[in-house]
């Protein structure tokens, strides 16, 4: 069970992070392309 959660907790923390770079070079290829 413990080991369900703890994948459970990376998938989310990954999404998270991918989220983030993604805004990250949205917002960085706006800028750049003004």
């Amino acid at each position: 069970a413990s080991r369900l959660l703890k994948s459970r907790r990376f998938i989310r923390w990954m999404d998270r992070l991918t989220g983030g770079l993604f805004m990250f070079f949205a917002v960085k290829l706006a800028l750049s392309h003004r």
